[in-house]
């Protein structure tokens, strides 16, 4: 069985991988460790974004939590899809690193930097198989 590695398949099944991961860690974060989600815009860049987090999402924890659970599941199945399903997940995953930048300015902003040239550079491709297409088609030959 030979593999075909082209990295456009690589990382768009890596960032399906991570939003689902990241999924996980919330459902973990959410039912364990619920103080966890207390700090997280305390390195915010603007005040407000630390405002908004201890006045809007902390006493609604769960409600937010949940919405982030299910919007992160629904980009790794996004992106485990064809065509314009993946180009959509994209676009969202995009949105949501650049969303993140102003709260983890410290450091983690950095990384979401980083994160966005790969999910921009994916968006000018095609995805004309679903990743579990491929994984027959694979196994296949």
């Amino acid at each position: 069985m030979r593999l075909n590695f082209q990295w456009k398949e690589f990382a768009r099944n890596a960032f399906a991988l991570v939003f689902f991961a990241g999924a996980g860690a919330h459902v973990y974060l959410i039912t364990a460790r619920p103080e966890a989600y207390e700090s997280f815009a305390d390195l915010a860049i603007f005040g407000f974004y630390t405002s908004l987090w201890r006045t809007l999402v902390l006493p609604h924890l769960t409600l937010f939590v949940v919405v982030l659970i299910v919007f992160e599941l629904a980009l790794a199945l996004l992106l485990t899809l064809r065509g314009r399903a993946v180009r959509v997940g994209l676009v969202l995953a995009g949105l949501f690193v650049l969303f993140l930048i102003p709260f983890w300015w410290s450091g983690g902003a950095v990384i979401n930097i980083l994160l966005l040239v790969p999910i921009v550079r994916l968006l000018f491709r095609d995805f004309p198989r679903t990743t579990w297409e491929r994984i027959s088609a694979t196994r296949s030959h």
